[in-house]
């Protein structure tokens, strides 16, 4: 029995020290908007680029430089598919200037000394990212209730709130880890 008490005590602590990680991380305030919360990549919306580089030998490193020279702000540069093409995120960015693609087309390709294709260019904005985050929300609490209700008529109501109550508790230390390490939440770990 005093063991319980234990692994209950140190359960208690961690929830709370992944909570505290969290509100650290992400802020308090349930209304802060989705471009604050920069562990969420996917969902904050912005610029998906496919390249093919004509030059077998471009690194991801000058394509990096490249871009970071240009300050389009978040960048992620990602080998994808052949030994040429790259997958470039770029967060969302406010620009004036409105062919802001075929400009940083043509720096790209003048920066590595190379013919540079674009071979897909992909825009999601902020609103379509918000309710693609409330549409996930959205889904995970109807079907959260539903468990609720089946577990509730199939056994008693107790077992129902407990394995709602551990659903939720799994999820939470899930994050809380994902927090602790800085690591980003996109489409690919959800």
């Amino acid at each position: 029995m005093k063991s319980l008490r234990g692994l209950a005590l140190a359960a208690f602590v961690i929830m709370i020290s992944v909570l505290c990680s969290i509100i650290a991380q992400f802020g308090f305030s349930p209304d802060s908007p989705i471009e604050q919360w920069g562990a969420f990549g996917d969902f904050i919306g912005g610029t998906l680029i496919e390249i093919r580089s004509e030059n077998q030998q471009v690194k991801i490193a000058e394509i990096r430089q490249s871009l970071l020279k240009m300050n389009l702000g978040n960048i992620t540069v990602k080998k994808f598919g052949n030994e040429s093409d790259y997958l470039v995120k770029i967060e969302m960015i406010s620009s004036t200037n409105d062919d802001y693609i075929k400009s940083i087309k043509t720096q790209l390709s003048s920066d590595l000394g190379s013919i540079v294709n674009f071979r897909r260019v992909e825009n999601v904005g902020p609103k379509v990212s918000n309710e693609l985050l409330k549409a996930g929300l959205l889904a995970i609490t109807l079907s959260l209730s539903a468990m609720l209700f089946y577990i509730w008529i199939r056994f008693e109501w107790q077992f129902s709130v407990a394995a709602i109550s551990a659903i939720v508790h799994d999820v939470i230390i899930t994050i809380g880890i994902f927090s602790f390490l800085s690591y980003e939440v996109n489409l690919s770990i959800v």
